[in-house]
């Protein structure tokens, strides 16, 4: 992925499922909000950075549908 001038591109891969697509969204200031897309598989991803804790939320429209993860130094 590249950030540049607050837009987000690039790709993804899942090696376990063998599948793989792009990513396009907007960013800045440890902020990210992406659309990370596949052939049948689309899925919002928020991505927060502040301090040493990071905060990941993901909805997609497949079977899975939701994820919600909170990290820590």
């Amino acid at each position: 992925m590249v950030a540049q001038g607050g837009e987000v591109n690039g790709n993804w891969s899942e090696t376990s499922r063998n599948i793989g697509g792009s990513i396009q969204g907007h960013g800045a200031n440890g902020s990210f909000q992406v659309i990370a897309q596949a052939a049948g598989f689309s899925s919002s991803i928020a991505l927060k950075t502040a301090g040493n804790k990071q905060q990941i939320a993901m909805k997609a429209d497949s079977q899975f549908r939701a994820a919600n993860i909170s990290l820590s130094k």
